[in-house]
């Protein structure tokens, strides 16, 4: 979670891809603070993004 440390009004929210203890890459989604504005969404922002990388991990892991 990045709330407004590298640029004032905008925060991010991001996870790694990983396979076997490698990391491949990271998934992230950033936006004005107006509309990351509560916990709630950026929790739920985090699952969506973590929902999603299990499944890239999944792809990578058996392709």
């Amino acid at each position: 979670m990045d709330d407004e440390e590298r640029i004032r009004g905008l925060r991010c929210v991001a996870v790694p891809v990983m396979r076997d203890d490698e990391v491949l890459g990271g998934l992230s989604v950033s936006g004005p603070t107006q509309r990351f504005d509560h916990n709630g969404f950026i929790e739920e922002l985090a699952d969506l993004l973590q929902n999603t990388a299990r499944v890239i991990e999944i792809n990578a892991k058996y392709q």
